[in-house]
């Protein structure tokens, strides 16, 4: 019972397909992710229905440009949607590991007639994809802690940039700004666009990192 359609309050919203059909999508971005949705209505109907029927499918995978596609076996679990490109989380039958496939390097699908038993132990909830910062659902949650600028924090304190998000203001006009998110290594690159509006405080790691890769522009300036 119940409808197959589910919105969920912030600025990245889940749509909800009937059980087995899974889209992260920002408001910006609703018209843009139907339309790529269309372009890929093939490979998107071969999909949706192996998941539906828990169906192994064979596809051709292309990692990168200018490689050789490889055949591998794998096991549908959801798709999902993520700063601008549609993916496939599965099971590597090669592997025997969940992984993450982007469907614009997918070159062919192909149903096997074999099926597959979903392992709801190992299944990685579909309600990660609201906590993930790009398509990295199986990666762990961190805290990342920044300070940012009185010239920008007005875009912290209006709007939610992940689903946790907290904000206090500081005596000297900055805010801190307390972020827990999956796929730290795209949210890192995302910070970047605050420069030269944004302080990292923590992971230390990742200040550190930071601070090394300002370092590096600053040596070829």
């Amino acid at each position: 019972g119940g409808s197959h359609y589910q919105s969920r309050i912030g600025e990245r919203e889940s749509f909800i397909f009937p059980a087995f059909f899974r889209v992260r999508i920002s408001r910006k971005d609703t018209l843009k992710e139907f339309e790529t949705a269309i372009k890929m209505a093939p490979l998107f109907r071969e999909l949706i229905f192996a998941i539906k029927e828990k169906e192994i499918v064979e596809i051709e995978y292309q990692k990168r440009q200018n490689t050789q596609p490889e055949k591998r076996e794998i096991e549908p679990y959801y798709l999902f949607y993520a700063l601008g490109f549609w993916y496939l989380l599965a099971r590597c039958r090669r592997s025997d590991k969940m992984r993450t496939f982007a469907l614009d390097k997918m070159r062919s699908v192909r149903r096997t007639g074999k099926y597959f038993i979903l392992r709801k132990e190992e299944m990685i909830p579909p309600e990660r994809v609201e906590e993930t910062f790009g398509p990295s659902v199986d990666s762990p949650k961190v805290e990342v802690i920044a300070r940012f600028s009185p010239e920008v924090k007005e875009y912290f304190l209006r709007k939610k940039w992940v689903k946790e998000q907290a904000v206090k203001e500081l005596e000297n006009g900055w805010i801190e700004v307390s972020f827990k998110v999956r796929g730290i290594g795209i949210f890192k690159k995302w910070l970047y666009s605050w420069i030269p509006h944004v302080r990292i405080i923590k992971p230390e790691t990742l200040r550190e990192e930071f601070e090394r890769d300002l370092q590096k522009v600053l040596n070829n300036l």
